[in-house]
């Protein structure tokens, strides 16, 4: 999971920690325009360049929160396609494994025992090769 996600998944999490972020996002823009419009005023800039500044630096900083949002959001979208073509993929593996499995009924007996190893062998590796993540802690866990 990337950073951005998980910055996502944190901070709207609660309704608390959205109004937090919210009013953590009014203070630094707020902030950011005052303190500008303090060093033009203080360097002599009359007040009408004043008023169009801030109206350019009100529009340039809701286009810069409001891009960080979207490009946050994309890279969630993008890691949740991501996730349910894993899912897809390993649904393939096993149902394809397990018909196998289902249908060794109809086989001959010396053939049945072959037919079911071999299906469980595809399963091991369907979760070894799509799921290398999983594979990783567990095996970190076991040491």
């Amino acid at each position: 999971m990337g950073a951005s996600s998980r910055m996502l998944r944190a901070i709207t999490q609660t309704q608390f920690s959205v109004a937090l972020t919210a009013l953590a996002t009014l203070v630094t823009a707020g902030s950011a325009k005052l303190l500008i419009v303090l060093l033009l005023f203080q360097g002599g800039v009359r007040r009408e360049f004043l008023q169009g500044q801030d109206a350019f630096l009100t529009g340039i900083l809701a286009a810069c929160f409001v891009w960080f949002f979207l490009e946050v959001e994309r890279a969630r979208q993008k890691e949740q396609e991501m996730q349910v073509k894993v899912v897809a993929d390993l649904n393939h593996h096993l149902r394809n494994a397990l018909e196998v499995i289902l249908s060794s009924n109809y086989l001959r007996e010396s053939e049945k025992g072959t037919a079911i190893l071999e299906s469980v062998v595809r399963i091991e590796d369907a979760l070894k090769i799509i799921l290398p993540e999983r594979n990783r802690r567990e095996a970190a866990s076991r040491s």
